[in-house]
């Protein structure tokens, strides 16, 4: 067969041919998956380590039964080089599997499902084969070098050699990823995985001489693949007609964010204060440093400038995407440019960028601490970039060491730090963005909290809950938060809260802080009943209710709880459901610490509502005094605050 012709499969489903790549005159011999209209999909490169650099090239079978790739030169690459010479007439089919068999009569001698490049078909195998052998045969997927460059790049999919069950990603021989046990459904970290596609399930297999996964599909006229790209994403597809592809699901790690699952493998945090976050942008920087090296791709140049602190940006080098070039500098030349970079979020520029260079129309709000702006990056993620201000009064040592400390904190309940970084002007955090703003904005709201219902007004409050649970007793770290109020507390939906700043603001005060200063979980404890009363009452804690004379929302709710719960809930609530959550608020307001439950406490009695509870002793009040001055409003206008935001963490 020669480079002008192709070899089909019966069904037409698969062709064998030779191709070019741009930007190479490199010559390859591939299996193509054609039901791919609107894009060309390798499902596997026969010479992807020693590509034909020419214009001509044939497949042919030698007398000893050797399938070989030649030249216009003569050169030729075997590509059952390992098989041994074998008699009678041999012969090559492509089949609707998209396996390419060598076979000598009726029995298969070789095939190209042996020997997978960066795709896996229904009925290849990923494992370990001849396990009796001092040197198993190993079946892996290894990703190109770059899109346009099919060389064995820098990410490699796999079975665990200790044969756990599981699939790992290799990138460079260090593991990146693992899919958790396989439990005969699923992988014990992707659950759900067996539902994603209803034509095609997983399978595993293991006896003395092999080990391995595989998967099949009912529907042969389709067929799904799995593949893993030259950034280490590896990729479950499907197809629909003439639609293209019903379903993508990214199975990867990104060690440049904050944010971890269990599959991924935790790298180091970053030692520069920019952090690791880069981001794909267009333009050109001068004063380029080259690494000319055509066995590196993207992923190595991003690794090489994330242990640099001082690089700023990097791209490949050569237009086949191998090389690696970076960059100090902290502009762009020319934005015009279609030149691909990638540049480090947290310096000048990729935070410029974001925020439109810090313009006020993306002001979200203004602090103590700092101003906040809303950005968004190139790749369309929106974020909160926080600028603090120097008068923070915190060295950069200690802000360094307090960020490695709460980048470590993951909870579905806390806001991300996805970034952070040092200038002269004032330190930088980056957080995921939330479009519902702080939770006071609907609580004092009459208009839009009378839209919240008492279903959605708990989650609210047992969201906070358990972000609160778990600074306290299951993160890393022990974690005051020290300021928890309404106004720190984002709404991501109709169902989800979340606290953001991690001292405080009156009102919210425990009694012990208030007075000498001293503080423990149970400050939390404290803040956090306060808010709940405000979340059930729709009441600010520091307004002034003239009930009895005492002063604050505490001393109104004492004694007098189903008169607290706000009449816009109407029957969307079970009065006994309300006066539960008043009773568990009224025993973390009291006025010892000791007293008051820890969180773990409290979220018990919220999600058992049969459980008998003690009766709260007398509330602590920041100002029990009675009022005698006659002139005093009812809700008078509220003073601003200016306070100052410490993090308090404490090592286990």
């Amino acid at each position: 067969m020669s480079n002008s012709e192709v070899l089909e499969s019966s069904a037409g489903l698969f062709q064998l041919r030779f191709f070019m790549l741009d930007f190479s005159s490199n010559l390859y011999l591939e299996i193509q998956y054609m039901p791919c209209r609107n894009q060309m999909k390798m499902a596997w490169v026969a010479n992807r380590e020693r590509p034909l650099i020419d214009t001509y090239a044939i497949l042919n079978i030698t007398e000893d039964g050797k399938l070989v790739i030649i030249n216009s030169n003569g050169t030729f690459v075997a590509l059952n080089s390992e098989q041994p010479i074998m008699s009678g007439n041999a012969r090559a089919t492509l089949l609707d599997s998209g396996n390419l068999v060598l076979k000598v009569g009726e029995q298969i001698v070789w095939e190209s499902f042996d020997h997978p490049t960066d795709t896996i078909l229904p009925g290849m195998k990923l494992g370990l084969f001849d396990l009796k052998m001092r040197q198993p045969r190993k079946q892996f997927l290894t990703s190109w070098l770059s899109p346009q460059n099919p060389a064995p790049g820098a990410f490699t999919l796999g079975v665990d050699p200790n044969n756990t069950k599981q699939l790992v990603i290799w990138e460079r021989k260090v593991i990146y990823w693992r899919s958790g046990i396989w439990n005969g459904y699923n992988f014990s970290y992707l659950p759900g995985l067996d539902h994603k596609f209803d034509t095609f399930s997983f399978l595993y297999s293991s006896n003395e001489n092999e080990s391995y996964f595989t998967f099949t599909v009912e529907n042969t006229s389709v067929s799904p693949w799995i593949e893993i790209d030259s950034s280490g994403k590896t990729v479950l597809f499907e197809l629909s007609g003439d639609n293209g592809f019903t379903f993508e699901s990214n199975l990867t790690c990104d060690d440049t964010t904050l944010s971890w699952s269990k599959e991924c493998v935790l790298f180091e945090p970053s030692k520069c204060g920019s952090g690791n976050v880069f981001t794909q942008t267009s333009g050109s920087m001068s004063s380029w440093e080259y690494l000319n090296n055509s066995e590196l791709g993207l992923s190595d140049c991003r690794k090489i400038c994330t242990t640099n602190c001082s690089c700023n940006a990097y791209a490949s080098a050569e237009p086949d995407g191998t090389g690696c070039k970076f960059n100090r500098g902290r502009k762009l030349d020319n934005q015009n440019s279609q030149e691909v970079i990638y540049i480090r979020n947290n310096t000048i520029v990729g935070r410029e960028m974001a925020t439109d260079h810090f313009s006020d129309v993306n002001k979200l709000g203004q602090g103590g601490f700092g101003i906040v702006y809303k950005g968004k990056l190139p790749d369309g993620l929106e974020v909160a970039v926080k600028r603090l201000s120097k008068r923070s009064g915190q060295g950069q040592e200690e802000f360094k060491n307090e960020i490695v400390l709460i980048s470590r904190l993951q909870h579905r309940n806390l806001i991300r730090l996805l970034g952070c970084c040092f200038e002269r002007k004032g330190n930088i955090l980056i957080y995921e963005y939330m479009p519902n703003k702080s939770l006071d904005s609907f609580v004092f709201n009459s208009t839009k909290w009378s839209l919240v219902d008492w279903n959605k007004r708990f989650c609210i409050i047992e969201g906070i809950a358990q972000g609160l649970l778990y600074l306290h007793q299951y993160s890393r770290l022990r974690v005051i938060h020290r300021d928890l109020k309404t106004s720190n507390v984002c709404w991501m939906d109709e169902s989800q809260a979340n606290t953001n700043r991690i001292i405080g603001t009156y009102g919210y005060m425990s009694p012990e802080y208030a007075m000498d200063g001293s503080f423990s979980v149970k400050y939390d404890v404290f803040s956090f009943r306060v808010m709940l009363l405000e979340i059930i009452s729709g009441k600010k804690n520091s307004g002034f209710y003239l009930f009895n004379s005492f002063l604050n929302l505490l001393g109104y709710v004492n004694g007098r709880g189903a008169e607290l719960v706000d009449p816009r809930l109407g029957e969307t609530c079970s009065a006994n459901d309300v006066l539960h959550c008043v009773q568990i608020a009224l025993l973390c307001v009291q006025e010892r610490p000791a007293d008051r439950p820890t969180m773990l406490e409290v979220v018990s009695m919220l999600n058992n509502k049969m459980m008998l509870l003690p009766a709260p002793k007398e509330p602590a009040f920041l100002i029990t005094s009675r009022l005698h001055d006659a002139g005093l409003h009812k809700n008078p206008r509220s003073c601003s605050l200016n306070h100052l935001t410490i993090s308090d963490l404490e090592a286990r």
